[in-house]
């Protein structure tokens, strides 16, 4: 899935490829993660064209955020209410191609 350039007037840059050498090798393969920012907050992208499995994404992400020290936005196709629900309460940010969203942080 391709971001939109602009969310809520605040540009959305994606950068190069982090090492994510250190980490599970699942990682890199069930996700494509990118360094970017979201209206000028450093951030990380997980992309992901397949079905998200939220145990391993949660788990993921927030060790990413914790190493890392910034946000991470995932970016899918499609996500069900259940799993927009569940990432909401986890504190994770989304975007899905409907145009929907939940990006904290900005």
């Amino acid at each position: 899935m391709k971001l939109p350039e602009r969310i809520f007037g605040k540009a959305l840059e994606v950068g190069d490829k982090p090492d994510l050498s250190p980490y599970p090798a699942i990682y890199g393969l069930t996700y494509e993660i990118r360094m970017g920012s979201a209206g000028g907050v450093p951030c990380l992208f997980a992309f992901s064209e397949d079905e998200v499995r939220l145990p391993l994404l949660i788990k993921m992400v927030k060790r990413l955020q914790a190493d890392f020290k910034c946000p991470v936005v995932v970016v899918c196709p499609a996500l069900s209410a259940y799993q927009m629900e569940r990432l909401s309460e986890e504190g994770v940010s989304w975007i899905v191609s409907s145009g929907n969203m939940l990006i904290p942080f900005l």
